[in-house]
């Protein structure tokens, strides 16, 4: 058994080492050595072709996820927010269960004030990652930015004591210059901070388990 397989190590099946560099000098490149490409020629100040290549990997192979997210990160350098969404979108609407997309996309919704939308793609990170506090605490702005302040709460206390949770609240309304609950929510949350329970405190329960609204 030893000595056969040493005989078939050697091998070269009648194939010489220039035969076999040729076959594989007419292989397409693969994604990732496009990628990588796209990569250096975007380092080197090339960023039109670096483009042309993404959208090459994108249009050969839609299923190619790290294209369309660098594809987004020049978008945005470039300050075409809108193109980014774009270009996220699609790579979302190809694998919706991928957390990273879908959180990538709602940070660029919320920066163009669409909460609605922002909301609906971080519950789609939370359900594919339910252990990722970051996409629950975004999701939480999300609903808080839209005054969904009960909703907000509940995402929030699944990651923070409601002492920080009423106190993000209070960051969220002062965003959207609803500056009484703001008032409040800081109140409540100096006031459980001080050693009050906040069960004496009128307002919203707590999550015990992660409660977030994922339907």
């Amino acid at each position: 058994a030893i000595g056969l397989a040493a005989g078939l190590t050697g091998c070269q099946s009648g194939v010489t080492r220039a035969e076999a560099f040729e076959s594989a000098s007419d292989r397409a490149p693969t994604p990732r050595t496009l990628h990588m490409m796209a990569r250096l020629l975007e380092e080197n100040g090339r960023v039109d072709q670096a483009q042309y290549v993404l959208m090459t990997i994108i249009d050969d192979n839609p299923e190619y996820l790290p294209a369309y997210v660098e594809l987004a990160d020049i978008q945005i350098g470039q300050k075409r927010h809108d193109q980014a969404v774009a270009t996220l979108r699609s790579a979302h609407a190809v694998s919706p269960a991928d957390p990273v997309i879908a959180n990538n996309l709602g940070v660029l919704l919320l920066r163009q004030t669409d909460f609605v939308a922002a909301s609906d793609v971080f519950r789609s990170a939370v359900k594919a990652d339910p252990g990722e506090a970051r996409y629950r605490a975004n999701l939480a702005l999300a609903l808080g930015m839209q005054g969904l302040d009960e909703d907000a709460f509940s995402v929030y206390a699944s990651i923070l004591p409601p002492s920080e949770a009423y106190w993000n609240l209070g960051v969220i309304a002062e965003a959207r210059s609803d500056d009484q609950s703001a008032n409040g929510y800081f109140a409540k949350a100096n006031r459980i901070r001080e050693g009050a329970d906040w069960n004496d405190e009128a307002g919203f329960e707590p999550a015990v388990t992660a409660s977030v609204p994922v339907n």
